[in-house]
């Protein structure tokens, strides 16, 4: 839906019940649409360096884990990536 759409941002989560987030990421950041494209991913999964770095690959804009980040900065995140 996104390739079709193409919005401005994404707000990912890497923890959806049919597919792998990360799997996702990768695809967008594959095509020349979503290499530039803001992506924030959001994930409950804990944090550890592995994931951290199959995260940083992909060079998301942020990320964040669900239980740490606040509606107040969610917002703001969003706002400054998409000016």
């Amino acid at each position: 839906m996104a390739f079709e759409e193409s919005p401005d941002l994404i707000l990912l989560d890497l923890g959806m019940p049919h597919v792998d987030g990360l799997e996702v990421l990768e695809k967008m950041r594959s095509d020349e649409w979503g290499k530039e494209l803001p992506i924030i991913l959001f994930t409950n999964l804990p944090l550890d360096t592995k994931l951290e770095k199959k995260i940083l690959k992909y060079k998301p804009t942020y990320y964040f884990a669900k239980s740490e980040v606040s509606l107040d900065k969610l917002i703001e995140k969003v706002k400054e990536s998409i000016k």
